[in-house]
């Protein structure tokens, strides 16, 4: 938006590891975990509240939570 629009919504141009002052790592990194944690979380009070399957999980190390 800030780019083709020039609407000036964000800018992440201080921060460091950014692209194009559009993205930038710190924010992206916390937003993935945020989600990651929201998705479990979601999934566990389904099992809780509705009965539904019990949530499995499988890491890269085929280990499961």
């Amino acid at each position: 938006l800030n780019i083709i629009l020039k609407w000036d919504v964000w800018d992440y141009t201080n921060y460091k590891i950014n692209l194009l002052g559009q993205i930038c790592f710190p924010f992206s990194f916390i937003w993935c975990l945020l989600a990651l944690l929201a998705i479990i979380m979601d999934d566990y009070l389904r099992y809780w509240l509705f009965q539904e399957e019990k949530p499995r999980y499988r890491f890269f190390c085929g280990c499961a939570l």
